[in-house]
């Protein structure tokens, strides 16, 4: 006897780009209603529920690069109307200069949780406590240390804005539950294995229930951060099956779900399909909200640099240090001067080759080329992550350009600052 397959519902809203509390809170409730009611999403049993969105930086929700808060905030309060015991979780972004709790009272969402009156938790904090799980399909990972208030929640719902990303190509529901981790030694561990990898073996035990992709305003080029360039999407994606969801958000910005790697591989390990045959999509018709001129970001680290003698290489380097020479690169650097000047070569990554030499005028960046810059002349920006300050005076430098005075960005950021977190 052939049993008919399922098709997961995956719902797409659109919505102003500048939306109001109320439109916000109207425009969710009409993505639940699409999916079947808030009622029936959420199984008897489920007493707990985490909502995590991205606010792994310290940025307005306009810039693209942060979660709306309103958004976060009013999904929260659906499920606490049911009664349920919800709380909002995230661990602040790894080397971004900034506390978690900065990243939620600049983004707003410290604001909104207090209005709203429901918990904030900064999975970061010492007095959370962690619990090793194990990974039994685990590829890369075999053991995860996760913030425990997320184990013990019966229900997950993520909450991403939708971005393109210098490693991942795409950052999505999927990828949005790395916020979990709350070790920045371990984050940064993960990247020097293959991240696409560790995100689905981190989705084997860790999926969401739900997902909410806040298309409010969305990010393309350089991101996950600046120099990201804002696009206003104006749309909400959701639905039950991660994968779905975040292959119905690839479509969107012009992807097709294969060219994701981590969505690739999270087909073929069996967490759901991207094939638009397994999905229905209602609401707005998927071909209408197709986002014809997407800024892709590169398809290698290498390709940071269009200039033949400026060349990034990256030994296994984290997004920490990766978005910072975008950063300096595209959004600091007056572009006429990095045209032309003397070959530089910028080092990054924890799989530095102390045997190798990486070329001339080389600017061994972060915490993790130290022992490249004990064996080799190299100048070095210390830091996890390094300041972007320093790194673009020593670009300059290299190029040639050393009697003039330094080149000032051209907006205030945590990337910005002096000195680095770490040495």
């Amino acid at each position: 006897m052939s049993s008919v397959k399922i098709k997961s519902r995956v719902a797409i809203v659109k919505i102003d780009s500048r939306p109001s509390r109320e439109e916000i809170d109207e425009r969710v409730q009409r993505l639940f209603s699409l999916l079947g009611g808030i009622d029936n999403l959420v199984p008897s049993h489920v007493r707990r529920v985490l909502v995590k969105p991205n606010v792994t930086f310290a940025e307005a929700p306009e810039t693209g690069i942060t979660t709306h808060p309103w958004l976060a905030g009013l999904i929260a309060k659906a499920f606490k109307d049911l009664g349920l015991e919800v709380f909002i979780g995230e661990a602040g972004g790894t080397g971004t200069g900034n506390t978690t709790q900065r990243q939620f009272e600049v983004n707003g969402l410290l604001a909104v949780a207090r209005e709203l009156e429901i918990p904030l938790r900064d999975f970061k904090e010492k007095a959370e406590e962690t619990v090793e799980i194990e990974v039994p399909e685990g590829v890369v990972v075999k053991n995860y240390f996760i913030a425990k208030a997320v184990m013990e929640a019966d229900f997950r719902v993520s909450v991403p804005v939708v971005k393109t990303h210098c490693e991942a190509t795409l950052t999505c529901s999927l990828k949005n539950m790395k916020g979990t981790l709350p070790s920045d030694e371990l984050k940064a561990r993960l990247h020097s294995l293959n991240l696409n990898s560790h995100l689905v073996d981190l989705s084997t035990i860790l999926k969401p229930h739900l997902s909410i992709v806040d298309g409010i305003v969305g990010l393309m080029g350089y991101g996950p951060g600046r120099p990201g360039i804002p696009m206003n999407l104006g749309l909400l994606v959701g639905g039950t099956e991660a994968l779905s969801v975040d292959a119905t958000c690839a479509r969107i910005f012009g992807y097709e779900p294969y060219e994701i790697e981590h969505l690739r591989l999270a087909e073929e390990r069996g967490l759901g399909s991207t094939q638009t045959a397994d999905i229905e999509v209602s609401g707005e018709k998927l071909e209408d909200v197709i986002y014809r001129n997407l800024v892709r970001p590169p398809k290698a680290v290498e390709e940071i640099s269009p200039w033949p003698h400026i060349k990034v290489i990256s030994e296994g380097g984290c997004t920490s240090c990766i978005s910072g020479v975008a950063y300096a690169l595209h959004a600091w650097a007056p572009r006429e001067k990095l045209e032309r000047g003397n070959p530089v070569t910028i080092v990054m990554g924890q799989n530095v080759a102390l045997n190798k030499d990486y070329g001339p005028n080389i600017i061994a960046i972060g915490k993790c080329t130290q022992l490249l810059e004990e064996r080799w002349d190299v100048t070095r920006v210390p830091g996890c992550p390094p300041p972007i300050r320093k790194l673009m005076e020593q670009i300059k430098n290299k190029l040639g350009y050393y009697d003039e005075p330094a080149w000032k960005p051209p907006f205030e950021s945590p990337m910005n600052s002096e000195e680095p977190q770490k040495k």
